[in-house]
């Protein structure tokens, strides 16, 4: 008889049974269904498996309604999801249905064979415990563990949501490393290199270490307590990950791998919030400056205006005045032709006189743009 632990691989796409059944045929004895119903019938037939791998969305019967249905079978088989969708809602509802785990699409071997190990590993020692009824309260106390480990991601979850700064994300990694009480530092790469220690500080090793590990083709790296995990632009060093407690260690593992691949999707979102911002900014300085140059030449503008007008009126009191001699009049008319001239000049320099005032709000308008144009 084949003693190799059996999986179910619930997928509507052939394709990805394929991948998976590929992934999983050298350690497992591997069966597929390719529909929620086909699963049950499975699941009710002489040889249950001891796993399902099930796919979220599918015709007609979709992975949570299988999981529910598998579990009206046999509440004992453990059901992994698999999707690519990693918001918070789509997880919990997983575990609302009663799925153990979580695997994101496209699949990362390393992960997913760890994953369905831990599982498979649980699932044995449940059994074990509820057989063994004196060791009852080891069941609770793993279950507790287990929850304050999930509790660690959801926090992390939240927290991640609201970071703005490399910086504060840097912080939020190694404060998820002391809830897990591991010693462990984090390097952020972007546009420039961000280094955080649960320490407070990283020695010269640690820093070389993390900038090495950016070249490493593993995903994961362990030499014993040792282990550091990579992403394109996230590595995260542990120095006492347990080694003795071969389900903590994976669990940990799992969860901290988790942890850095979510805060390398978080840095390039800070990326782009970045670019964007520094795109506006530009945009903005750009037109603060054609704005001024507008409002300069305007202000140019009106003062040739003005003295032309002036000068206009100049030599027009002047014409008028030199054609008296020719026109014949006497001295009290040309006195009130001078009058009445005189008065509307007068009157056309107190109306400009008052647009001194538009003249000097235009002046204090161009030195402020001026001022933001330069500190943006």
């Amino acid at each position: 008889m084949d003693s190799k632990k059996r999986i179910l691989v619930v997928d509507d796409s052939p394709n990805e049974v394929r991948i998976l059944m590929e992934l999983l045929k050298q350690d497992y004895a591997v069966v597929a269904a390719t529909s929620g119903e086909k699963a049950l019938e499975i699941v009710k037939g002489e040889h249950a498996p001891d796993l399902v791998l099930m796919d979220v969305t599918m015709e007609v019967m979709d992975g949570y309604e299988a999981c529910q249905e598998i579990h009206k079978i046999d509440k004992s088989i453990p059901v992994i999801f698999v999707s690519a969708n990693t918001q918070t809602d789509e997880i919990l509802k997983g575990f609302d249905v009663g799925g153990i785990d979580y695997v994101t699409k496209p699949i990362d071997e390393k992960v997913l064979l760890s994953k369905v190990s831990l599982v498979l590993r649980l699932s044995s020692k449940q059994q074990f415990l509820e057989n063994e009824k004196e060791q009852a309260s080891e069941l609770v106390n793993f279950a507790l563990a287990s929850a304050g480990k999930l509790s660690v991601l959801f926090n992390f979850l939240r927290a991640g949501l609201k970071v703005k700064t490399v910086e504060e994300l840097a912080e939020q990694v190694v404060q998820a490393c002391r809830n897990f009480d591991l010693d462990g530092s984090v390097q952020i790469r972007g546009e420039g290199v961000v280094n955080a220690s649960t320490q407070g500080m990283l020695n010269p090793l640690e820093e070389e270490l993390l900038s090495r590990s950016s070249n490493m083709a593993e995903r994961i790296l362990e030499k014993g307590p040792r282990m550091i995990l990579r992403f394109e632009s996230v590595s995260l060093l542990i120095k006492n990950i347990p080694i003795d407690d071969e389900v903590a260690h994976g669990e940990l593992r799992d969860n901290l791998l988790f942890i850095a691949e979510d805060s390398h999707n978080l840095n390039l979102k800070l990326g782009k919030e970045k670019t964007l911002h520094e795109k506006r900014e530009s945009m903005v300085a750009h037109a603060l400056t054609e704005s001024q140059t507008a409002l300069k030449e305007f202000e140019a503008y009106q003062k040739d205006h003005k003295e032309s007008s002036i000068k206009i009126m100049d030599e027009l009191m002047s014409e008028v005045e030199g054609s008296y001699f020719n026109m014949g009049l006497t001295d009290e008319q040309e006195q009130q032709i001078s009058d009445i001239i005189s008065k509307k000049v007068q009157e056309a320099l107190e109306h400009m006189e008052g647009g001194l005032h538009v003249d000097e709000q235009m002046k204090a308008i161009v030195e402020s743009l001026g001022e933001i144009a330069k500190s943006i």
